[in-house]
Order: C-alpha cells, then sequence, then structure tokens
C-alpha cells in the first residue's frame, strides 16, 4: 500500500496526540478528539477562534505568562520555521488549574509558497511538571522534624512532632510555634539531664560551624514502655537567613535488639546470670562510682565445696542442676540496683556490694552461705556437712580520688581469704581488708 493511500483523518483522528489547524488568520480551522480532551474544549469553544483568543491563558516552562509573540501559531507565521518541543501551560479558564503540554508546530504551503495552515501538534506532560509538595511529604514522614532558626526557636514542626507533642502532654500546635528548642535543652542539663546537656553542646557545635552535623541517640521512656530515639541537626540549605534542621527519629526496636544481643553476650547461658564478662565491667563503673563518692565497694567471692567429686560421681547433668540452684539462691539474696551476683567461673561465684563496708558484706555473705546449705542439695562427697556448701572470701575497699588501688586490689584479697576459707576447712566465710 501506498502512503498516500493512507485515510490521513482517521489516522489524526485515532491519534494520542491532540492536534489543531490553524487558518492564516490563527482562527482554528479543526481540532482532534485528543486536543479537546487535553484542553478541556468542546468543538463549539474551539472551532473558529483565533489563538489571540482571552480564551487561551498561556504559561511558559516557569509559569511566566507567555507573551504573544512566543505563542507557537505567532511563532510559525513571523519565522516561517516549525517550533519543536516548547513547554506551554493552559490555564483552565473555569478551575484555573494548570495543564502542560509540549507543542510542536509547523507551516502547511500552498503551491505559490504561502502559508496555508499552521499544525500544531502537543502531548500532556503534566503529570511530569507536577511539583512535589514537600510539606506533605515532611508530614508523611514517621521522624519527628521541626525547623528552629539561629537563636533556637522553632519556626515550623511537622505533623510526627505534633501527635508526639501532644501524646506525652506537651503544649497545642500554637504553643510549639516560635518556643525555644535550646531554651528546653537547657532546663534539662541545668537539673543534672546529661542527655540534655550533650544535645546542647552537639547543637551549638553545628550551630558555630564546628560540625555539619551531629546525631545524638537518648532514651526517652514513658510510663508504660521503653522507648529510645535518634536526633539529628544539620543546616537547612537555602538562600535565607541561618536555620536548622532537627529530627527524632524512633530507634526503639533497634535498640531492643540491641540491649538482647548484650544480654546473650554478657548472661551465663547454664545460670542466667551475668558471666564473667558483664562481672569486669560492672565492677569497673562501680569502682569508678565509689572513688568519686568515696565510698566503700565490697566483694565475696565463693566457691561450691568439693564440687569435682559431686560432678564426678553424681553426673555433668546434676552438677549443672546444682550450679542453676546456687545461681537462683544468690540473685534471691540481692536487690539493690547496686549489688550484682556473677558467675565467676566453673563452680565459682562472685557478689559486688556497692557502698557496703567489710562487715555488712560478711553479714550478707554469711547469710548466703546459710541459704546454700539450707538448699540441701545431698553431696555424700562431702566433709561433715553431707549437702552442698559454700566457702567465701570477702573484701572491702573505699578508694578515693587520690588512691593508686585499683579493682584488682580487690579481687586479690578477696581470693584471698576464700583460700583461706578453704584451708581453714571450708563451709565458711573469712573476711579481710587489703
Amino acid at each position: 500500500m501506498e502512503f498516500d493511500e493512507l485515510d490521513a483523518h482517521a489516522l489524526i483522528t485515532t491519534l494520542h496526540a491532540g492536534v489543531v489547524v490553524h487558518n492564516p488568520d490563527t482562527s482554528v480551522a479543526y481540532a482532534n478528539p485528543k486536543a479537546l480532551e487535553i484542553l478541556h474544549l468542546t468543538e463549539a469553544q474551539i472551532l473558529g477562534r483565533d489563538a489571540l483568543d482571552p480564551l487561551w491563558q498561556l504559561l511558559d516552562g516557569d509559569k511566566v505568562p507567555l507573551s504573544v509573540e512566543d505563542y507557537p501559531v505567532n511563532r510559525v507565521l513571523l519565522t516561517r520555521n516549525p517550533v519543536s518541543n516548547q513547554e506551554i501551560g493552559v490555564i483552565d479558564g473555569e478551575t484555573t488549574a494548570i495543564t502542560w503540554v509540549l507543542v510542536n508546530a509547523y507551516p502547511e504551503l500552498n503551491r505559490g509558497g504561502q502559508i496555508s495552515k499552521i499544525v500544531v501538534t502537543f502531548i500532556d506532560i503534566t503529570a511530569n511538571k507536577s511539583e512535589i509538595p514537600f510539606e506533605a511529604s515532611l508530614n508523611s514522614l514517621s521522624q519527628q522534624i521541626t525547623v528552629i532558626d539561629g537563636t533556637g526557636l522553632i519556626q515550623w514542626v511537622n505533623d510526627a512532632w505534633k501527635g508526639f507533642s501532644q501524646e506525652n502532654g506537651a503544649p497545642s500546635d500554637e504553643a510549639w510555634l516560635y518556643a525555644n528548642y535550646l531554651s528546653v535543652c537547657k532546663a534539662g542539663s541545668y537539673v543534672g539531664d546529661n542527655d540534655s546537656s550533650d544535645a546542647m553542646s552537639g547543637i551549638q557545635s553545628v550551630m558555630n560551624g564546628e560540625a555539619t552535623e551531629f546525631y545524638f541517640e537518648y532514651p526517652c521512656h514513658s510510663p508504660t514502655e521503653q522507648r529510645w530515639f535518634m536526633m539529628r541537626i544539620r543546616p537547612l540549605e537555602w538562600n535565607g537567613p541561618y536555620h536548622y534542621v532537627i529530627s527524632h527519629e524512633n530507634i526503639t526496636e533497634r535498640k531492643l535488639a540491641e540491649i538482647k544481643l548484650e544480654e546473650l553476650a554478657t548472661t551465663d547461658g547454664l545460670t542466667g546470670i551475668p558471666n564473667r564478662r558483664y562481672f569486669d565491667d560492672f565492677l569497673e563503673k562501680e569502682w569508678l562510682r565509689a572513688r568519686r563518692l568515696s565510698q566503700p565497694v565490697s566483694l565475696v567471692l565463693l566457691d561450691i565445696d568439693f564440687f569435682k567429686p559431686f560432678n564426678d560421681n553424681y553426673g555433668h547433668v546434676a552438677g549443672d542442676k546444682c550450679l542453676q540452684q546456687v545461681g537462683e539462691a544468690l540473685k534471691d539474696i540481692l536487690h539493690r540496683p547496686d549489688d550484682l551476683v556473677a558467675r565467676y567461673g566453673g563452680e565459682e561465684f562472685a557478689i559486688i556490694l556497692g557502698n557496703t563496708d567489710l562487715e555488712a558484706a560478711y553479714q550478707i555473705a554469711e547469710k548466703t552461705r546459710i541459704s546454700i546449705q539450707a538448699l540441701n542439695i545431698p553431696h555424700a562427697y562431702a566433709k561433715e556437712a553431707g549437702c552442698i556448701t559454700i566457702s567465701a572470701g570477702v573484701s572491702s575497699i573505699s578508694p578515693n580520688r587520690n588512691s593508686s588501688k585499683q579493682p584488682n586490689t580487690l579481687l586479690k584479697a578477696a581470693d584471698k581469704n576464700l583460700y583461706i576459707a578453704k584451708e581453714k576447712g571450708r563451709n565458711q566465710v573469712v573476711a579481710f581488708t587489703p
């Protein structure tokens, strides 16, 4: 089939591009169905109108009203050259909505070389030109976001920030506007909140240009649940005065997973009490606290008497059960947050007692010895007692800022006293201050 055998009218009618044909006086001679659809017009509204009719309200790509000279039809008439890929916004006369089209236009010449028609074709590119609603985007985020100025005054907060504030009894939306974020941090630091103080220092480092970004993890527990958040602050990249974007993101799920992993790493798998690794960390921290406050810290090392013959004769299953029973008994004795019971290794356990002197530590160790014996775990291979017993060594030190003693001093003294308790016949407590 030859090309000139094609039905041009059928082709233009079914085309997915708009086609408008203008006469040389710019009046519209024809518009295909797609053109009417894109322009939201009827044939009666478009046919016979010229390109300068007030019906057409056209914009350039920057939303500036298009000059008459730049109308595609006029550009073709003035230059006799085609127009290629011109972006134009067409304003709907009733709704003022903008339809964006990509326009091409070319002249049709008669035998005398004069322009007989101007053919304008266009496609709808509105979807590609739609502006992103940035505020709506920020309001859809789960992070709580605020913008502050260079003095700390809050200029804007997103919906997540408002929702979190209201859920936690904070002021209404209006009260947050122009509240001072830095003042809130300062107030917290004044009452000894280290997290507020650290946040304040980090924010100031960004505001002073010492850092390009600051982020900080902090706990924010409610009466009903544990919560952790990540705060970030960065300068707002814009051409106006200095402003800063602060976000708070809930990281509770990650923190709980980290805590669970840490617990697994620092918990003895058999007895369920802290292991040697956790004991070492706890003792170091408790020693530093005792030195800072000039308070005593005491240590009890205890050992299950004749545990090897118990294991050899009753079996490892019974041995494991014995260790579990001893661990449970030790947990029941201690209730203060400054105290810790841990499995020190094998059949040896350790108790750290914060702000406890030697006499009080001895009494706790003796109470522990009695409680273990009261479990009445049969041990036919133990001398005299006939059941599981323990020996314990106790030591106590009150370190101060000028003291050269280290936690190892406490450990060595307790270990020495444990050795003495065993030498003296076992099933007893020996206390001595190094």
